[in-house]
């Protein structure tokens, strides 16, 4: 709870002097940019991680080897939230960067195959 006052005083500083230049919070990316980060934060695990308290990974006493994805489903490394969270990352801005492609071979008025 703490850690919100001071982000809240920084957010109510910073509009207050730019207050005749807030163009930037009506900006879709901007918003579409947060909206997606906190997607991946909560689909990834991340709020399952800050709730239990999970080790980064795990090592094997017998052979050294450090494991980086739980064996079970019931329990979960922070690595391994941190490496979901980047292929959900890829596979969104993969999405997004073929949704793009498209849209310029379309004014390009490159046609569909049939």
């Amino acid at each position: 709870m703490l850690i919100w006052i001071p982000l809240l005083v920084v957010a109510a500083v910073v509009g207050y002097l730019k207050r005749e230049n807030l163009h930037y919070f009506y900006d879709s990316r901007l918003w579409a940019t947060i909206a997606m980060a906190w997607i991946f934060i909560m689909l990834s695990g991340q709020m399952w991680n800050h709730i239990r308290g999970p080790p980064f990974s795990h090592r094997n006493h017998q052979t050294g080897q450090v494991g980086y994805f739980s064996g079970t489903s019931q329990y979960q490394f922070i690595a391994e939230t941190y490496i979901i969270m980047l292929l959900y990352a890829v596979l969104s801005i993969g999405m997004v960067l073929m949704g793009d492609k498209f849209k310029v071979f379309e004014e390009m008025g490159i046609q569909k195959c049939k």
